[in-house]
């Protein structure tokens, strides 16, 4: 665009030079027709001469002007378009620069509006961690403290189960006789002897912590009574009490059975043994 515009102008230039030169010749002629014919003559070849010469130099000058005009014009509109890429690289380079940087940017302020949310997320979890841990330990309920452990207190002892004589003694380690069975063997309980339908009592509070039949004792309870100490209570009948129940000294627990096979010679009798820690101790030390 730029270009054909220089050329129409140059091809002004020119066209106007051309006006120029023709009008000088115009004007130098009519100088030759009113000066007298020697001098016209002579005139007429200098002032021709030098015109010519001078209208030469005019029209080189103007072409070289008009050249140089190109050439200046051409260098300006390549400089300006070099200029104007320049500019256009710039600011699609800087619009690329700032694009990047707005997203890197973006993506920096997401990332750490990321983190923050994490952040906030785990606190957030951590504290109802802590608040439901706080609850759980709120609502869990402890141990109650003041439930009562049996105590036996070994000075108070134990009451008879029954009333009656001892018919058969605690041996340990010794020997004694038992009549049904024909044979010496230890003894590690006591038979109290007893009418059948007596009424067997607990001889201290405690808990009944087991109730069977064997073919020694028939009906057999178990007291736990405190302090690693339980009785057993052998040859029963009528047993008013369940396992698990807690009861109280005096209380009746059955009656009196008829013997077992075990005893039937030596007669009707209350079985009962002491156990401490699981070992057999003499009743007799206890019983008051």
């Amino acid at each position: 665009m730029l270009k054909s515009k220089s050329f129409y102008v140059s091809l002004a230039c020119v066209l106007c030079a051309v006006a120029v030169v023709g009008l000088t010749s115009a004007a130098i002629n009519s100088d030759k027709n009113n000066a007298p014919e020697k001098e016209k003559s002579y005139l007429g070849d200098d002032n021709n001469t030098d015109k010519n010469e001078e209208v030469l130099d005019i029209s080189g000058q103007i072409g070289n002007d008009m050249v140089k005009n190109e050439e200046d014009e051409a260098t300006t509109d390549t400089g300006n378009d070099e200029k104007s890429q320049s500019v256009w690289q710039n600011n699609i380079d800087g619009n690329n620069s700032e694009t990047y940087n707005n997203s890197d940017g973006q993506a920096k302020d997401d990332k750490k509006d990321g983190e923050d949310d994490s952040s906030k997320s785990e606190k957030n979890e951590i504290k109802q961690d802590d608040s439901s841990k706080e609850n759980g330990k709120t609502q869990t309920k402890k141990p109650d403290s003041k439930k009562e452990e049996l105590v036996f207190n070994e000075e108070s002892g134990l009451v008879w189960p029954v009333e009656g004589e001892v018919i058969m003694d605690f041996s340990g380690d010794s020997m004694v006789y038992y009549k049904t069975l024909g044979q010496f063997m230890t003894s590690d309980k006591i038979l109290i002897g007893a009418a059948v339908g007596d009424r067997v009592k607990a001889c201290a509070t405690g808990t009944v912590t087991d109730i069977t039949t064997t073919r020694e004792t028939g009906k057999t309870l178990t007291l736990s009574i405190g302090s690693g100490y339980s009785v057993v209570y052998g040859e029963l009948d009528n047993i008013t009490v369940k396992k698990g129940e807690k009861i109280k000294v005096g209380q009746v627990i059955g009656t009196v059975s008829t013997p077992s096979g075990y005893y039937s010679k030596e007669g009707t009798n209350l079985y009962f043994k002491v156990m401490e820690d699981n070992e057999p101790v003499n009743p007799m030390y206890l019983l008051k």
